[in-house]
């Protein structure tokens, strides 16, 4: 298995600069006390539905990111419209597993990862099942690809988080997740120490830390702010109004949604259309903009961190 030890030897490539004892917010060039706020899309490249509400929700919405599926087939669309906007932000959301019933993908290394897929042939459908048959040396293979084709592709990739929180959320496998970013040299999706530590893995922030990988400083995941979790479509929109407000003076805080355009392409894929277009809605109303400027927030996607990370480390 790849254990924390197994990280290392990566150490040595990190000079450490002399202004990492200021916070995340000061290093960006940012006020000590501003509320700094990356928007990601997930999901992109899922389907068609998902493209279109995310190129919308990055060039006139107040998305800042988004991270895109490489297994999955509409990956060419983004593919074509990163050729026109190579400014956009769009990292690699690492994909290990596909959870839908009548909608399923494969490894980029198709069946030379065998322990990646289910009998046939597909990506597991939950992280349960994943975890229980997944060699670490396959996930840390395919991981690899997904990162490298998009480079391949042109993609430029600004970042790396993980669909589905399978890697990061089990012990055995969050080492490779750090060590894709370490060899990358790319900012990664990371939590608060709170939010890991309700996990049981205190101190975990601190594995990246060694390797010099940059994160935001807190992840908007439930129990993380005070504010209730939507149990209706309609609701969204007070959520994430609440999760402004609720932000804290001094952090760069990740909020991720999951913006698609709900029609007959969608519902045939997964029931929660209605959320993902009230997501969508959401990332392009004038309102939300509007709240932004008067909450003072400052927006920043990944392409900053990931600038501030390789002005600290070797090439």
């Amino acid at each position: 298995m790849l254990q924390r030890a197994s990280l290392l030897f990566l150490s040595s490539l990190i000079v450490p600069s002399a202004s990492l004892g200021a916070s995340l917010v000061e290093r960006l060039g940012f006020s000590p006390n501003d509320r700094v706020l990356i928007i990601n899309c997930d999901d992109f490249g899922m389907c068609h539905a998902h493209n279109l509400a995310t190129f919308d929700a990055l060039t006139r919405g107040v998305a800042t990111s988004a991270t895109v599926m490489m297994p999955c087939p509409w990956v060419a669309e983004v593919v074509q419209w990163k050729k026109t906007h190579p400014d956009a932000d769009v990292g690699i959301h690492l994909t290990l597993t596909a959870e839908w019933d009548n909608y399923n993908w494969r490894p980029v290394l198709g069946l030379s990862v065998p322990s990646l897929v289910d009998p046939d042939g597909n990506m597991w459908d939950d992280n349960l099942s994943f975890w229980q048959h997944a060699d670490p040396e396959e996930v840390y293979r395919e991981c690899r690809a997904q990162v490298e084709l998009a480079i391949r592709l042109g993609l430029d990739p600004t970042h790396l988080d993980n669909h589905m929180g399978s890697l990061q959320l089990n012990p055995n496998l969050a080492t490779i997740y750090a060590r894709l970013g370490a060899e990358f040299n790319l900012p990664v999706r990371l939590a608060s120490e709170k939010l890991y530590a309700a996990f049981g893995a205190v101190g975990h922030r601190k594995v990246y830390e060694d390797l010099g990988v940059l994160g935001p400083d807190v992840l908007v995941y439930p129990g993380e702010f005070a504010c209730t979790e939507p149990k209706a479509p309609e609701e969204a929109r007070a959520y994430y109004e609440c999760i402004l407000r609720a932000l804290r003076p001094g952090t760069v805080t990740e909020l991720y949604l999951h913006p698609a355009l709900d029609g007959p392409e969608l519902r045939s894929v997964t029931g929660s259309y209605l959320r993902r277009q009230a997501d969508y809605d959401w990332l392009v109303a004038d309102r939300t903009r509007a709240l932004i400027d008067e909450l003072g927030i400052k927006l920043v996607g990944y392409r900053a961190i990931r600038d501030l990370q390789r002005q600290t480390t070797h090439p």
